[in-house]
């Protein structure tokens, strides 16, 4: 029997929930390539928060848990990339099999949507609310009509697009997510779960979008399907996938002698200009 075909996942954001994420990706049997992507550093005051130790701080994120990441599992390629995916040429994730959000605003998550969409592949959100202890997972499949994360946006969430929800507070900013590690350790479980499901071929879901709610405090569960909204701002529900036929644009990349590769996606030569945001 031959070797089932190994999986590149995508990771988008290296924080709270994600950086808890990575390690149980990384043991994931089919997973054989992995994508970091961050355009952050770590500061002193994520220690409490994030899976960091103090010699991390002041480190490019991305580069941090590809570091991590490679220890786990070396048998795993992982590409960490220091900037916003905005800035990553579509060329390097075109083989990806699903991508995972672990980010901190609805602008990311709107623009990750439409990087999904493009690409034909499967996405799943998460988030953390502090204070009910709520975890959450949303899978989202690319099929013109199938739900979107924007399927359900108001003009309030569309007004909302740049308010950031950092894991800590600071001053002058919106509030923090306040988050404790424990939870982002749980949310990143069932991202990593949610994950292995999505790679595997999993019908038990027959295909169709679904969200999950885990509220810790009281230890509630609530599963919902998501529907689709024919009056949805997305244009590839209407168009379906965008890909060139000689696919995206790239450059090479060069690999040092281990299996994983430091990258600033502003380094490449062929940068994708994302015009237009789904609007």
């Amino acid at each position: 029997m031959s070797e089932p075909t190994k999986k590149h996942v995508v990771l988008v954001g290296c924080g709270n929930v994600g950086g808890f994420a990575g390690d149980h990706i990384m043991r994931l049997e089919n997973v054989g390539q992995l994508s970091v992507c961050d355009d952050d550093v770590y500061e002193e005051k994520n220690l409490r928060s994030q899976n960091i130790v103090p010699a991390d701080v002041g480190r490019p994120k991305a580069v941090v848990q590809a570091d991590r990441l490679h220890r786990i599992n070396p048998h795993v390629g992982v590409t960490a990339y220091a900037d916003s995916i905005e800035n990553v040429p579509l060329g390097c994730l075109e083989d990806a099999d699903v991508i995972l959000a672990a980010v901190d605003s609805k602008r990311a998550r709107q623009v990750i949507n439409q990087i999904a969409k493009r690409l034909n592949v499967p996405w799943i959100d998460s988030g953390v609310e502090a204070d009910r202890l709520l975890a959450r997972v949303a899978v989202y499949y690319p099929g013109q009509e199938d739900p979107c994360i924007e399927c359900n946006w108001s003009s309030v969430q569309y007004e909302d697009l740049e308010t950031t929800y950092p894991c800590n507070p600071d001053a002058g900013v919106p509030a923090a997510t306040n988050a404790p590690s424990s939870l982002g350790a749980l949310c990143g479980s069932l991202l990593a779960l949610e994950c292995g499901k999505v790679i595997s071929g999993d019908t038990r879901h027959d295909g169709k979008g679904y969200e999950i709610f885990l509220e810790a405090d009281y230890y509630n569960l609530y599963p919902t399907t998501l529907r689709f909204n024919p009056e949805c701002r997305v244009p590839e529900h209407r168009l379906g996938a965008i890909k060139p036929p000689g696919g995206f644009e790239t450059r090479s990349i060069d690999t040092t002698s281990v299996s994983y590769t430091h990258l600033r996606a502003h380094e490449t030569n062929d940068l994708i200009s994302y015009a237009v945001f789904c609007l």
